[in-house]
């Protein structure tokens, strides 16, 4: 359609108006290939080196672990591997800076001077 006053040229129900059962078919197939015309091609593809299990197994040698934290601590000394751990205390130090009170520390001390 080039304007407002213009008929449409695709998408149009064929069917007769007062019979519900076709409208409803009309619109699902109409709703379907929009979604996979513009929907579905943007789904993003899923890792495949995520685990596939609940296991508590090392993924570098496959040892078995009954506790999920001692599984992170030999993943991290025997492998090097960072495990959530660390990355919680990292975030929880950051967290933990209050920087209203450093700014206002630093501008006292330099009104001191």
């Amino acid at each position: 359609m080039a304007c407002v006053e213009d008929e449409p040229e695709a998408n149009i129900f064929s069917g007769k108006p007062l019979d519900k059962e076709i409208k409803k078919e009309y619109v699902l197939n109409e709703a379907r290939q929009f979604v996979n015309k513009y929907v579905m091609y943007q789904i993003p593809e899923l890792n495949t080196a995520a685990p596939t299990s609940n296991d508590l197994v090392c993924q570098f040698c496959g040892k078995r672990y009954k506790h999920q934290a001692h599984l992170h601590q030999y993943e991290r000394e025997k492998h090097g591997h960072p495990g959530p751990s660390d990355l919680d205390t990292q975030q929880t130090v950051f967290q933990k800076e209050d920087k209203v009170f450093n700014y206002t520390h630093n501008l006292e001390v330099l009104l001191q001077l």
